[in-house]
């Protein structure tokens, strides 16, 4: 529909979805005050561009990995020389 039939609706319900045609098109939904556009000031992914990039979420996780298996690595070594120590004379 355009944008002039969109605002013709005279009561739309909370949460009604349309698609807009003309001047900026794609879809839209009444939030309850107005009409707002679903690619909206956050994420664009209609040109698949994000906002925000995900190298520090995946640093962090990589980050908390290696900790893990250093932490994993010390035990071991911890009891691999209680074990030794206990076979000496």
């Amino acid at each position: 529909m355009t944008q002039a039939q969109r605002n013709f609706i005279a009561s739309p319900s909370t949460g009604l979805m349309i698609y807009q045609t003309d001047a900026t098109a794609g879809f839209y939904f009444y939030n309850g005050n107005a009409w707002t556009s679903l690619s909206g000031n956050g994420d664009n992914l209609g040109n698949h561009t994000a906002t925000q990039a995900l190298t520090s979420y995946f640093t962090f996780q990589i980050l908390k990995v290696n900790f893990f298996l250093f932490l994993n690595i010390i035990w071991l070594i911890f009891l691999f020389v209680i074990y030794n120590s206990k076979s000496l004379p």
